[in-house]
């Protein structure tokens, strides 16, 4: 069977139910107090689709930087004593 296991599974899921259920107690509460949404969906969706953006460019950057000065071979474990 391929596929994540199950503890991967669970962290790739309950953010995103997190984050489904926090947007849907948000809305209730916008319509039972009878608020429009401070923003169009269309607004909304680009600000999101931006901080995916960035938060991606960042990570990619990052990892670059990480790479580049990353020693390479056994040199890092020189300074281990056994």
């Amino acid at each position: 069977m391929t596929g994540p296991r199950p503890a991967a599974w669970r962290q790739q899921v309950i953010p995103l139910l997190t984050a489904l259920l926090a947007g849907g107690l948000t809305g209730s509460v916008y319509w039972l107090i009878h608020v429009e949404t401070p923003a169009p969906p269309w607004i909304a969706l680009t600000g999101l689709l931006g901080m995916i953006t960035g938060e991606t460019a960042i990570k990619a950057a990052r990892r670059t930087v990480r790479s580049d000065t990353t020693p390479t071979g056994n040199a890092q474990h020189s300074d281990k004593v056994f």
